[in-house]
């Protein structure tokens, strides 16, 4: 077995690098709480039972890009990640074309003795 070696390359940065880092550094800090917060609302949705929560567990598991998906449901990629993030919903037919792309059948039936409601 033969292992490679790559060779490190050492940079000593210039000031103003350095303080081009440094600012990317405080940008990357500041985004930070709201990273956090994202996530875990993504991972509270993903959780919820029911059709919409089964279908964030799809597409997280589904293998398929969310550009893909996004533009399946012709929404912007930002738009299905509110979705994920449980503070927006998807239409009929958004949610059509999400399954279709990602070959799954999600079925929630309803209780055979479920209350209907009156019709007007």
């Amino acid at each position: 077995m033969t292992t490679t070696i790559t060779p490190r390359v050492i940079h000593e940065l210039t000031p103003e690098e350095a303080e081009r880092f440094n600012q990317l550094a405080d940008l990357v800090d500041a985004e930070k709480p709201d990273i956090i917060r994202r996530a875990r609302l993504t991972i509270a949705a993903g959780d919820e039972p029911g059709f919409s929560g089964d279908l964030r567990r799809a597409i997280h598991s589904g293998g398929v890009k969310l550009e893909k998906l996004a533009e399946a449901a012709q929404i912007h990629v930002f738009s299905l990640c509110d979705f994920l993030e449980g503070t927006a919903d998807l239409t009929s037919t958004q949610i059509a074309a999400i399954v279709q792309l990602l070959g799954v059948l999600l079925v929630r039936p309803f209780p055979i003795d479920a209350p209907r409601k009156p019709r007007p």
